[in-house]
């Protein structure tokens, strides 16, 4: 762009664009470095196809890092690393074909500390759909690690200071909650209520939440205060099946009861717990609903009403 151009579209200043062989671009794989990203290698093929027809339209931030052997610049990659895979993919694809044909990747070279070109990372990457919560945890953690603060890590990730707090309790997670977030399988907002349960209970948990279904919402959160409670079943089903727990506290308030049902009630949940002597303690009409040769249908129905209504009552009382 000429000194001509500049004047005639108004513009205030020009910066120079610098167009590479996306070859001689370096993309940071240390993970102790400021410039490493943690996230995935892959690059979409409707991504690198979509280079190949238009090209790279969108510049890529650069700086240098010194000189290799051969006394060549090193030219790290600060925001742009997918675009940069995917000429690297295109132009693999044109030499195959045999074409001549080039992607050249346009670049602006950027100076700063580590911090500072960290801070372009990150603010760059902050609103990108892609980067899952536990990637921005590890940034955050990252840049904090460098010497950032929390006012600037607010401005740098477009979120609020509680938000980027809840992000770090997520580094507390075990290995098995981490991976599940970030394969985006368990929302963040559900795991992080697993922080309290040791690693492996947390495994567990997350096993059978994946089993049964209860990742997010009110399903994920049942599951999660019932493994606190020692349960791993996952939560409890729409016909609101009564745990063993629930049943022994139902025992217990029915034993208590003055209702003259109440030993009916008490018998029958000693049975129902697994005390086979109880049922011979029970009254014949309700006795004959556990043999083998137990009627169905409304012949079942024809018990005494009395007990109908203790049940319920004793039931509601040990919730």
């Amino acid at each position: 762009m000429g000194e001509n151009t500049v004047k005639a579209l108004g513009a205030v200043a020009r910066r120079d664009v610098l167009m590479f062989e996306p070859e001689q671009l370096r993309i940071v794989k240390d993970p102790k470095s400021a410039l490493f990203d943690n996230r995935s290698d892959d690059v979409p093929d409707s991504f690198v196809l979509d280079i190949k027809l238009k090209g790279i339209k969108e510049n890529v931030i650069i700086r240098r890092a010194g000189l290799d052997k051969k006394r060549r610049p090193i030219l790290e990659v600060v925001d742009g690393r997918k675009r940069v895979r995917a000429a690297l993919a295109v132009n693999r694809m044109l030499k195959k074909a045999g074409s001549d044909r080039r992607i050249l990747v346009p670049c602006t070279l950027d100076r700063g500390s580590d911090l500072d070109l960290m801070a372009i990372m990150i603010g760059a990457n902050a609103h990108r759909v892609d980067t899952t919560p536990m990637e921005k945890a590890r940034q955050l953690q990252k840049f904090l690690a460098f010497g950032g603060t929390e006012a600037e890590a607010e401005i740098h990730f477009g979120v609020s200071r509680t938000a980027l707090r809840e992000w770090l309790r997520l580094l507390e997670l075990g290995p098995a909650a981490q991976a599940a977030i970030g394969a985006g399988t368990i929302k963040a907002s559900a795991a992080k209520t697993l922080i309290d349960l040791p690693h492996e209970e947390q495994a567990k948990t997350v096993a059978t939440m994946i089993e049964k279904g209860a990742t997010t919402g009110r399903k994920a959160k049942e599951t999660i205060e019932r493994a606190k409670e020692g349960h791993y079943e996952g939560p409890a089903t729409t016909s609101r099946v009564r745990s063993r727990q629930a049943l022994e506290r139902a025992r217990d308030a029915a034993a208590a009861a003055t209702h003259p049902d109440a030993p009916t009630v008490t018998r029958l949940l000693r049975y129902i717990l697994g005390e086979d002597g109880a049922l011979g303690e029970l009254p014949n009409a309700i006795a004959a609903w556990f043999a083998p040769d137990a009627p169905k249908g409304p012949a079942r129905n024809a018990v005494a009403k009395g007990s109908k209504k203790a049940a319920p009552r004793a039931l509601a009382a040990a919730e």
